[in-house]
């Protein structure tokens, strides 16, 4: 079955850059067609806003070895946390999970013979899950702006870290941080870009982006992520569907590279 990856090139993929604001956080201001205010100001009052954001919010990270262009780093609207990552999360066997439809896009995670769904639904309001699976520390991390994903190992040079969601952005990307350095984290490159591990490079983990129904099949004996997280979300409700965002070529947060080969949300 094919993979309905959208691989985020922010940094290296020609051709494919995205930038969207999540319905409940992100600026309205910087979408000018949206908020209904004049373009010229708006665009202007919003950058000076991301701007202000951008550097109060790196003030509260370890931003020693930063490896990112300074000036490229912005605000997408939620403060640190303000978007909360998920640790340990709860689960239901697949028989258990009537939340999800057959079509509901997940992300299957199998290691140690332990198979895991993560429902995308989730991870829209989430972005970041700190889990436990075959024994292994794991983190599943998702940028909606990009709808890429990527899934780690948790352990480097001795250390287990978790994941929280920085509220700041990298060429329209997510920048994590994690809670025993404090320092950044990207979240396509899986890389430390500040801090005492910055250019190191977390381990990769196979994963598969596919329907529920799809997994479960090859899955039957695996566990899902319920959506009793501990918050008041609508994980039924995907903001960027509702509003449209794949459906044209806005770009609501800057990028310092652009390849116009393919259109910029194009899926492949």
């Amino acid at each position: 079955m094919r993979k309905d990856i959208l691989l985020a090139a922010c940094f290296f993929i020609p051709g494919i850059v995205l930038g969207v604001a999540l319905d409940r956080y992100w600026l309205i201001a910087a979408h000018p067609s949206i908020s209904g205010v004049g373009l010229t100001d708006s665009v202007a009052a919003a950058a000076d806003t991301r701007t202000s954001r951008a550097q109060a919010l790196l003030r509260q990270f370890d931003l020693s070895n930063l490896r990112a262009p300074r000036d490229e780093i912005q605000a997408g609207g939620p403060s640190k946390d303000g978007i909360p990552s998920i640790t340990n999360p709860d689960t239901v066997s697949v028989g258990e999970a009537d939340f999800l439809s057959p079509a509901a896009r997940v992300v299957g995670v199998t290691v140690g013979g332990e198979s895991r769904a993560y429902p995308l639904g989730v991870l829209t309001y989430h972005e970041a899950v700190n889990d436990t699976l075959g024994g292994v520390p794991v983190a599943i991390l998702y940028c909606p702006l990009c709808d890429s994903v990527s899934v780690v190992g948790r352990r480097i040079d001795g250390k287990l870290l978790e994941f929280g969601i920085s509220g700041l952005l990298w060429n329209s990307n997510v920048l994590l941080y994690d809670r025993t350095d404090n320092a950044l984290w990207s979240q396509v490159h899986l890389k430390a870009v500040s801090g005492p591990m910055a250019g190191k490079t977390l381990t990769h983990l196979p994963f598969e982006l596919v329907s529920f129904g799809s997994w479960a099949r090859f899955h039957p004996q695996g566990t899902v992520m319920s959506h009793d997280t501990g918050h008041d979300r609508n994980y039924q409700d995907d903001p960027y569907v509702r509003r449209g965002y794949f459906d044209n070529d806005d770009l609501w947060f800057p990028i310092s590279r652009r390849d116009d080969r393919l259109p910029l949300k194009e899926r492949i």
